[in-house]
């Protein structure tokens, strides 16, 4: 049986991972932020974001939990529209 040391430890694995990929998504985002600078593009593309929250509604994963992803993600969406 797994205490609740073990489940930290796996918390801090997965947080590192998340931290890693935000780093990495960020980074891209920040790029965007160039190419839709350089043509003129509007930093709000709504489509996209609704093509991500529709992939997020079909994983398999009670309704509690996708609606907190889509509450992550909102916050996502806000932070790479600011560094874009």
């Amino acid at each position: 049986m797994r205490n609740l040391q073990d489940y930290r430890q796996e918390i801090n694995e997965i947080d590192d991972r998340i931290i890693e990929l935000l780093n990495e998504r960020f980074q891209v985002s920040v790029e965007i932020g160039e190419y839709k600078r350089e043509r003129a593009l509007p930093t709000l593309d709504r489509d996209r974001e609704e093509e991500i929250k529709a992939k997020i509604l079909q994983i398999k994963a009670a309704e509690v939990i996708k609606e907190r992803i889509l509450g992550v993600y909102a916050a996502i969406f806000k932070e790479s529209r600011e560094l874009q």
